[in-house]
């Protein structure tokens, strides 16, 4: 049986945050909106265990520091989301 996998990433440009201007969870809340159903509720240890978070919000805000969003995914191996940042400096 072949399995068909579907990709979808998405990449986004923004000028450098500026503190926490609280972009980091509006992109949380705007990626729920979009995807109905989604919850990023989850992240990882440093052993890459998986581990809730039940006061994800503040977590987003106390961790997302600079305005940095630390990785957050869903628990659904079949449908899994995740979502993270990776900063490139403009040359």
């Amino acid at each position: 049986m072949s399995s068909n996998l579907i990709e979808t990433a998405m990449i986004v440009y923004a000028p450098a945050s500026q503190g926490n201007d609280g972009r980091a969870l509006a992109i949380v809340h705007g990626l729920e909106r979009a995807l109905p159903g989604l919850h990023l509720n989850w992240t990882s240890s440093e052993k890459e265990d998986l581990i809730p978070l039940s006061n994800r919000d503040e977590w987003v805000v106390a961790n997302g520091l600079n305005g940095r969003l630390p990785f957050l995914c869903n628990d659904d191996d079949n449908n899994l989301v995740t979502i993270s940042v990776s900063v490139r400096r403009a040359t």
